[in-house]
């Protein structure tokens, strides 16, 4: 496909109010700590991409090729692009030039629910993101689980968001893919006593993506393609303690871990439990201002709204006696969904000037 020339920017006060709303959110990470900035971040860099997106054309270049896709996301992946590079899935954040690759790696066996397993994988996974986030040009690195009802495996990725500037300048948005693609498959996750299955396709972020906004359905490996703006669903709300997709709801927490150290030994395996619900569970690093920061973040997805309730008890329950508390996102739900997504996290700042040789 031969490439799409870009309009020309026009000021577009959306964006001076979203980089402002940016700025704001980089003065809450230092007074107020990291998770609170990074789900209020998420949301701030989707303002950003609508604006974008209002300015800009799509185009292609070199070997890149767009994963089909419209115009609408919803709001958790507003600003992103899915890109196919040499059989690897690459997520765009345009506002920010991050770009983000996952890896899918072996399922974890039923018998995770016994807390000395659990207890072991979760010792690999913490191991593995810390090498990850060792190298500079790996701004986070994320290890979701899918807590899959009981009787079955759960499924286990890992995603990287990289810089693809931080070891220099990028010509295009295909070197920088192309780069990402790269960074992931030199990451030895073996290393970590772990192994790996193979690297994301489009296809399968596409529908990893879209069972995470319809509990339902499970991500088929022969099924037919999905279009990335095909996810958004027909109606979005984010209520105090949900976010409501279509008739479907999802309710998430965050538990922060102290810089410098590693959650409670019970936390991880108390929470990947088998229950009643599907719920991803996600382990989170990345570089802080001085030291490395850790997180946890839980999404539990329901079918229904009336039995958003129980989902919550449910989760709840599971973590009553563990310090320190998972709280409830109460007013970032839609954000704190979007950290489980195979589709990166986006740290708040103001767009790097070396970005712009590519967007």
């Amino acid at each position: 496909m031969p490439p799409i020339a870009a309009e020309p920017d026009r000021p577009d006060p959306r964006l001076r109010a979203a980089f402002l709303g940016l700025a704001l959110i980089g003065l809450v990470v230092v007074f107020a700590g990291p998770v609170v900035g990074l789900v209020l971040a998420l949301p701030a860099g989707g303002v950003v991409g609508r604006a974008r997106a209002h300015q800009r054309a799509d185009r292609t270049s070199g070997g890149l090729r767009p994963w089909p896709h419209v115009a609408r996301l919803p709001s958790p992946l507003a600003g992103t692009e899915l890109l196919d590079t040499d059989r690897c899935g690459v997520v765009w954040h345009r506002p920010t030039g991050l770009m983000s690759a996952t890896a899918l790696l072996t399922p974890c066996p039923t018998a995770l629910r016994e807390p000395a397993v659990a207890e072991a994988y979760a010792a690999c996974w913490w191991a593995l993101l810390e090498t990850a986030c060792a190298r500079p040009e790996i701004q986070a690195a994320a290890i979701t689980v899918d807590v899959l009802p009981s009787g079955e495996q759960h499924p286990v990725r890992l995603t990287l968001t990289v810089d693809p500037a931080a070891r220099g300048p990028v010509g295009s948005v295909a070197q920088a893919a192309a780069l990402t693609g790269q960074v992931l498959r030199g990451l030895d996750v073996c290393a970590a006593g772990l192994a790996e299955l193979r690297p994301a396709t489009p296809a399968d972020l596409a529908r990893i993506t879209r069972a995470a906004f319809e509990p339902h359905c499970r991500p088929v490996a022969d099924a037919e393609p999905i279009a990335w703006g095909e996810l958004a669903p027909d109606t979005e709300t984010e209520l105090p303690g949900v976010y409501r997709h279509e008739r479907y709801g999802s309710v998430s927490w965050a538990l922060h871990v102290p810089p410098g150290q590693h959650p409670r030994a019970e936390a991880i395996p108390a929470l990947l439990r088998p229950g009643r619900h599907p719920r991803r569970v996600t382990l989170v690093e990345w570089p802080g201002p001085r030291e490395r920061v850790r997180s946890v973040f839980v999404t539990a997805a329901v079918s229904e709204p009336a039995e958003i309730a129980l989902a919550r008890a449910e989760v709840e329950a599971l973590v009553r006696t563990v310090q320190p508390r998972l709280e409830l996102c109460r007013d970032l739900q839609a954000a704190a969904f979007a950290v489980g997504l195979p589709v990166g996290w986006f740290p708040p700042y103001p767009v790097p000037a070396r970005y712009e040789v590519f967007r």
